[in-house]
């Protein structure tokens, strides 16, 4: 078992047979254990697994807090044997400020996240800073900390411009947390202007069918709504559901 998850990791043949995903929950944890007996629990195929079984608890099994003891292994293990510059090390920092985040724990998250935009704020430019920074800008959010947030993601957005597009997707969701934030502080004339330029873009590079689109649809409706302009809010209501219908009918055509 170990050879097979070890080859679906790699992605190469180091079992016999290939990786079985609906492989059964106590022969995952048996690969696990075999690992930490044969490798060590600090070696990076064993790491690997670790933080395969942290996803695999929280994205499957729901278990956050197991989940999350995993994800500090997994960053203790990595920050040791890798360094704390290495995207292993980032992406599993991410992975435990997003496992905090599922269970409410918003400081906690907070605090991981801005301890390591301080430290490595130079290196994270290589590792995907915005996924960082938009997942701190929640944490902020929910803590009402709405001038922390929006200050946060218009410097990262500032930043990321340049070196990246606009139409760059992810600056785009940079932009979207971004018109969420300045609604949340109920400054809807704002956030019309915000997401109205988002929703030209993500047309422009995703297509009016993407559900990201759709997405941005449905908070500049809301925006348009909270204005009391009624009418544009139900038309672009009314083109966001056809336009779903559509999705919808090309779907099932081609099923």
């Amino acid at each position: 078992m170990l050879g097979q998850c070890m080859a679906a990791l790699h992605g190469d043949n180091i079992g016999s047979a290939p990786f079985d995903a609906s492989a059964s929950e106590q022969e995952l944890w048996h690969a696990l254990a075999e690992a930490r007996a044969t490798l060590g629990d600090r070696h990076p195929d064993t790491l690997r697994l670790i933080s395969s079984h942290a996803d695999w608890l929280g994205a499957t099994k729901l278990e956050h807090a197991n989940a999350e003891l995993l994800w500090m292994e997994a960053l203790n293990g990595y920050r040791a044997v890798k360094g704390n510059e290495h995207t292993d090390t980032f992406m599993s920092i991410y992975g435990l400020a997003t496992c905090m985040y599922i269970q409410h724990k918003y400081a906690d998250a907070e605090a991981l996240l801005v301890a390591t935009t301080k430290i490595h704020s130079a290196a994270m430019v290589k590792h995907h800073p915005l996924k960082f920074i938009n997942t701190l800008a929640d944490c902020l959010q929910l803590q009402h900390k709405y001038t922390d947030s929006e200050s946060l993601l218009q410097d990262a957005l500032n930043s990321s411009r340049a070196v990246l597009a606009d139409q760059h997707r992810s600056i785009l969701i940079t932009m979207h947390h971004l018109g969420i934030c300045v609604s949340l502080q109920s400054r809807d004339a704002d956030a019309e202007q915000l997401f109205k330029e988002i929703l030209v873009l993500r047309r422009a590079v995703l297509g009016d069918q993407h559900p990201e689109t759709l997405m941005t649809m449905t908070e500049l409706a809301g925006c348009l709504g909270r204005q009391r302009k009624s009418g544009r809010a139900l038309a672009l209501y009314q083109r966001m559901c056809s336009t779903t219908e559509q999705s919808l009918a090309t779907r099932t055509q081609g099923l």
